[in-house]
């Protein structure tokens, strides 16, 4: 009679070669189960992963729809005699040139209301133009230092261009300054007045800083990020 050949284990154990084929072919399959449920975990975490990631945008696009609700706002509640419409471009433009250059949206706001009273057609007796009130040289200097064409000084007078090289100007003096409080006196008097009173150790002009200063931290409090809910202002703007 024939017979199946042990096959001896290292503990000494005989097992039928049938038998051992089934324990690795079992071995196997459980191998294989293993693998299977590794891969669905890996594909789990992908799946957990990317919608954590798609979470994170749709929070990071709520945030940007409230903090442009919340300069909107703004510039409704200071009756800028502007259209509905004029009134969101120009928050949607405050909106973007602010955080492309980090500053607060608020500052830029406080600005216009100083400089122009958010009227797109304000032209001072210096012949500044333009909601932001930009000097015609300043802004052709700024436009050669950015590689821009200069269009012509009556582009000033268009609320988004005039929005858009005003904050790059203005992110350029605090970044040169090192101080939003310099920044502003520089914009209001010219870099060349700020350099030579500070070499001469003489005091800057701060009266237009502080009326400046004085409409943002208002700004702040009723329409800052962590301003109570809003309401109809009691009270005109400083």
């Amino acid at each position: 009679m024939k017979t199946h050949s042990p096959i001896t284990s290292k503990r000494g154990i005989l097992v039928g070669r049938p038998l051992a084929g089934a324990m690795l072919l079992a071995w196997l399959l459980a191998l294989a189960g293993f693998i299977q449920i590794l891969r669905q975990n890996q594909q789990l975490v992908h799946e957990v992963e990317s919608q954590q990631g798609e979470l994170l945008a749709q929070k990071e696009q709520i945030k940007a729809l409230q903090e442009r609700l919340r300069i909107l706002e703004a510039v409704e509640d200071m009756q800028s005699n502007l259209s509905p419409d004029e009134e969101v471009h120009l928050a949607n433009e405050v909106y973007h040139d602010s955080r492309l250059h980090s500053i607060d949206p608020l500052l830029v706001l406080a600005l216009i209301r100083v400089e122009s009273g958010f009227s797109p057609g304000a032209v001072s007796s210096m012949g500044a133009l333009g909601l932001m009130q930009v000097m015609p040289a300043t802004a052709r200097i700024v436009s050669e230092r950015r590689g821009w064409n200069w269009p012509g000084e009556g582009r000033l007078l268009e609320p988004g261009f005039n929005i858009r090289l005003a904050t790059d100007y203005l992110a350029e003096l605090i970044s040169k300054f090192g101080s939003v409080e310099t920044a502003l006196i520089a914009y209001n008097c010219g870099e060349g007045v700020v350099e030579t009173l500070g070499k001469a150790g003489e005091a800057l002009p701060r009266e237009y800083c502080s009326r400046v200063l004085l409409a943002y931290h208002f700004l702040q409090n009723h329409y800052g990020e962590h301003a109570p809910p809003l309401e109809p202002l009691a009270a005109p703007l400083p």
